[in-house]
């Protein structure tokens, strides 16, 4: 919910309580009398005095110097018409001089927050009236507001999508329930985007909008957004901790921990249709996940192992388990993938199991490492360009490292500032990193950044068959929740096509996309695995 407040509080807003007037009186008088307080309360249209959205009054009347002033409820008249109506003191007091203090509150018997208040210094003469304190005609008290704000329910639409706006006020940090007739909204600001009739808001083209609301004296303009339309997904309930695409066997296939559905094993999906496959055992704690494009094999990284299991994919089997020592320590790994080339050898890194550095990457083949150890505090993220090179990444770096025969060689570097909360993609020679920044992935040239207006990019992937990237982007509005997947030309890393997602990211966050057959795309979270059949721009 969008909250928007104003810095100072608006008094003096409207005509609210009429006092009946009279002839003067003597503050001297010790006569007791019983005053009769008159309460305008307005009929529920706009054009009216007094708040309409009060429901009863709590009357305080002191008489003279006394400590003890008389209180009493009224309630608002059933009717919904504007009716005056005089409310007696239920207490005596002296005539002469008083004060009146009247607040209003959202619900009957005094019930509900407190919205409005009014009070006037009085006189009070000897047939009970209420006068000024000059002894004149009382006249017409005002009365000061406590709505400083509004909040509304919403401050995102998707295209298509219509929905209510609720409009609420702000009392003091409380809600107050508003009669929605008498809310005025508008839209200000690029009205082609959205259209607000009868209060139902829906979103024509994805953009900004401002909304101005007034209710009475009070009012405020603010910006709303019009997101993509919202993506017809299938939600599967394979919340893995990481997926890899196999595209001969058309499954995803998803790593699970100890405590899940399918303990320490790899379990595959068909995107498709849902169905889920039998579970392989493959160790302790398995989370990292590569598949060979020949679908033949599947490498599993064992984070309570300090391992790298081998999966043979068509006899669903469980293989050899490659352990991963670095500098004499063991840990957990972070990143691993499989050579395009040959499926019998895979790149791998690993942080230590004190978190106190990490290494890599360093590569298998057929289950001999190649090469030497690299050095430590090197790549966290590796990811094959081609069978004979590997880019890699950690937080402040990229690496350019070639794969030969007998040995892993760092050829260069390049120091820039980015996010590592997903995996590097590979899209032909561009090399894209999770924030969207481009190099080309031998000479690490910066070539490019995926960039779309007040969102930033989270997560990305490619199809290295299109020259296209996807990315989940999150507004940089802290107010909305709401994810995007779009879709970016690699020729000019422009967007071209974007979907909103149907889950919150104050609720799930999001571990990783990956495409599928065809078109397909989907996406990974902390709960759940959403697929969309039609991937955007494709």
């Amino acid at each position: 919910m969008k909250i928007l407040t104003r810095s100072f509080a608006l008094i003096l807003l409207a005509l609210i309580v009429g006092l009946l007037t009279g002839c003067g009186g003597s503050g001297a008088s010790t006569s007791q009398v019983k005053p009769k307080v008159i309460i305008n309360w307005p009929s529920l249209t706009r054009g009216v005095n007094a708040p309409p959205y009060a429901g009863s009054a709590f009357i305080s009347l002191t008489f003279g110097s006394s400590n003890s002033p008389s209180r009493w409820f009224v309630d608002r008249p059933a009717s919904t018409g504007a009716q005056t109506i005089g409310y007696d003191c239920p207490d005596a007091g002296a005539v002469g001089p008083g004060l009146l203090v009247i607040t209003f509150q959202t619900g009957a018997g005094g019930t509900g927050n407190s919205v409005a208040s009014a009070a006037a210094s009085v006189k009070i003469d000897e047939s009970g009236n209420l006068l000024n304190s000059e002894g004149g005609p009382l006249g017409t008290v005002t009365y000061s507001s406590q709505i400083s704000g509004f909040s509304v329910n919403r401050n995102n639409i998707s295209v298509g999508q219509s929905a209510p706006l609720v409009v609420s006020g702000l009392a003091f940090g409380s809600v107050v329930a508003l009669p929605q007739d008498l809310v005025t909204t508008e839209i200000v600001e690029n009205p082609q985007n959205a259209t607000l009739l009868d209060r139902i808001l829906t979103g024509v083209i994805e953009g900004t909008f401002r909304v101005h609301i007034s209710f009475e004296s009070i009012s405020d303009t603010f910006g709303m957004t019009v997101s993509p339309v919202m993506a017809t997904v299938h939600r599967a309930n394979f919340a893995a901790n990481q997926i890899a695409w196999d595209p001969i066997h058309r499954r995803m296939w998803g790593t699970f921990g100890p405590n899940t559905a399918y303990p320490n094993s790899i379990v595959d999906i068909d995107p498709v249709t849902g169905f889920v496959g039998n579970p392989i055992a493959v160790g302790s704690n398995p989370n990292m996940i590569a598949v060979s494009p020949d679908g033949s094999t599947a490498y599993v990284g064992l984070d309570g192992a300090s391992a790298v299991r081998k999966v043979d994919l068509n006899s669903r089997i469980a293989s050899t388990a490659t352990n991963i020592v670095l500098f004499g320590e063991t840990g957990r790994i972070i990143g691993l993938d499989v050579n395009p080339g040959n499926p019998n050898e895979f790149a791998a890194c690993m942080q230590a199991s004190d978190s106190s550095g990490y290494g890599g990457p360093v590569v298998f083949r057929d289950g001999s490492q190649v090469g030497v150890e690299p050095g430590l505090y090197t790549a966290q993220k590796v990811t094959y360009a081609s069978s004979s090179s590997i880019f890699g990444a950690q937080p402040g770096t990229i690496y350019a490292i070639e794969v030969a025969l007998n040995s892993v060689d760092f050829l260069s570097a390049n120091g820039s500032f980015f996010n590592l909360q997903g995996d590097a993609a590979i899209a032909g020679s561009k090399a894209i990193l999770p924030s969207g920044t481009t190099y080309d992935s031998t000479s690490l040239a910066l070539l490019g950044q995926l960039t779309f207006s007040n969102e930033e990019i989270q997560v990305v992937a490619t199809d290295n068959v299109n020259d296209v990237a996807w990315a989940i982007t999150a507004t940089t509005n802290l107010f909305e929740k709401l994810p995007r997947l779009r879709s970016f030309e690699l020729s000019n890393y422009s967007p071209t096509a974007g979907v909103s997602l149907p889950f919150s990211l104050t609720d799930e966050f999001v571990v990783s996309i990956k495409r599928f057959g065809t078109t397909g795309i989907t996406v990974l979270t902390s709960k759940a695995l959403y697929v969309l059949s039609s991937a955007p721009g494709l």
